[in-house]
Formats: C-alpha cells, structure tokens, sequence
C-alpha cells in the first residue's frame, strides 16, 4: 500500500497544472478580499475601530481563516483527478489483481490525498500567520494555532473522504473537471466568504448550517477568531453576538445555535459516513 500512495502523491505533483487549479479558488478569494470584502468586514465594524491595528486584525483573521478552509477543500478535489484518470483510463484495474483488498485501495488513495492537502494547507496556514503579523501586528496565539492545526487535519480527512465517494461516480476527466469548476465557484458562498450568512433568510441558512463547509468554517473561525473577536469586542457585548452571529462564527439550523461541540460531531459524522460509502462502494465498482 506505500507503493501505491507514493505513486498516487508522485502522479498528482508531476501534474503542475492540477496543482495550479488546486490553489485556484484561494487565489480568486484573496483578489476578492484586495477588491471588496476587506470593505466590507470594516463596514460592519463600529466606527470608531475603523482603520485601527484591532479592526484589521479581525478583518485579516476573518479571511485568512477562510482561505485555510477552502484550501482543505478545493486540494484534495483536485488530487483526486489522479483517481478520476486511473478510472477513465482503466488503470484501476492493475490494482484489484493485486493481492491488497478494496478498502486498501481507497486508504491509499485518500491517505495520499490527505498527506498532501495537509501538507500544502500547513503551508498556507504558515502565510497566513506570516501575513497576519506583517499587515495587523498581532501573532495568533499558541494554543489557537494548536486547535488550528487539527482542525485543519480534520477537514482534509474529512473532504477527502467526501470528494472520493462522489468521484467514484465521475467516468471522465472532463466531467472532474466541470465538478472541481463548480466547487471552486460556489466554495465561496458555501463558506460565508462572499456573502455573510446572516445576510440570508432563515431557510438559507439552516441549508448552509447543514453542510460541511460552513460547519468546519464556522469551527475554524471560532478557533481562529477568537483571540480578535475579544480584542475588538468586549466580551459579551451585543455587538460582539451580532458579530459572530451574521459573519457564521456561530451558526444556527432551524433557528437554533449550534453549539462548536455539536457542530464538530455533525461534521465528524459527514467523514466518518462517506469513508464508509468510499468502501462499499468500491468493493462493487466495475470499470466499464
């Protein structure tokens, strides 16, 4: 199985242009940010912070929290084209002659995938801090930076899990192509980047509050956030509720908040239940 993972990272790598595109949809968000949503986060603030060291740093931990949560997302997607063409290409058949079984076969391919998501985010994450140092003046603190880590190990285990299920229904390397343009488009919205959750209805946000990406999002910012949240906000105060409430540090379903402990196990199940479906499904797949 370490052959097969080493092969799976090696094929990914040498394609320069699957990686490009991995990192694609963080590029399209950070000319956002520079153009209008940097405009926006400071609108929402009250105005005596405007402009100030405080204010920039929630802004900047805002959208660079959001960055290491598309990143989890749109890499292991585009890893998974490796999958995609050895489908199309009948390459996958090498690897059920061989002695391995099935769920090996799919471990190997979302723990290549996962390495390597894990791996490139780490190294956004490493920006990122660099980034928030150079434009705020503040350092994330410790701990934080611990529960980052693992959350971030957490969505790339968890996405990676998601997009195998759903590729194993993708026959040709176009049709990856069209999936990872439609995510790489919509990621934005699915994670209350381009668009505050709290500027949707109800009923969109309950939909939003479901999903993954706005569940590890809102998981990341909590963890991210935190220490700007406080800086800027008094604790407790209504502007800070309001705060977190419309920008998705907290989220609601039904119009009830889900609490970080409650929304991690949703979000847990959603990986734990798609690396079960990643197996079935491969053990009754047939390349045509």
């Amino acid at each position: 199985m370490n052959a097969l993972i080493k092969r799976h990272l090696l094929t990914y790598l040498r394609d320069r242009w699957a990686v490009f595109f991995s990192f694609l949809s963080v590029l399209i968000i950070l000319g956002l940010f520079v153009l209008f949503l940097r405009t926006m986060q400071v609108d929402s603030l009250p105005s005596h912070l405007r402009g100030s060291d405080e204010a920039n740093y929630l802004v900047y931990s805002f959208i660079l929290s959001g960055i290491l949560v598309v990143s989890t997302v749109t890499i292991p997607l585009g890893f998974l084209h490796v999958f995609t063409k050895d489908t199309a290409r009948q390459q996958i058949n090498d690897f059920y002659v061989t002695p391995l079984e099935r769920r090996r076969i799919v471990i190997s391919y979302m723990f290549a995938g996962g390495t390597i998501t894990f791996v490139l985010a780490m190294i956004s994450f490493a920006i990122s801090l660099a980034i928030l140092v150079f434009a705020t003046g503040y350092v994330l603190p410790l701990v934080n930076i611990v529960f980052v880590i693992l959350l971030v190990m957490l969505s790339t285990l968890t996405f990676t899990a998601i997009f195998f299920y759903v590729t194993t229904y993708l026959k040709t390397l176009s049709a990856h192509g069209n999936l990872s343009t439609l995510v790489g488009t919509l990621i934005g919205f699915l994670a209350g980047l381009y668009v505050p959750i709290g500027a949707f209805s109800q009923t969109i946000r309950t939909i939003l509050g479901l999903l993954p990406p706005m569940q590890i999002a809102s998981l990341m910012r909590t963890v991210y956030m935190d220490d700007a949240i406080e800086t800027v906000f008094a604790g407790g105060s209504e502007a800070m509720q309001n705060y977190v409430s419309y920008f998705g540090v907290d989220i609601a379903v039904f119009d009830q908040s889900l609490s970080p402990l409650l929304t991690l196990l949703i979000f847990v199940g959603y990986g734990v239940v798609f690396t079960v479906l990643s197996i079935i499904r491969l053990n009754h797949f047939k390349v045509e």
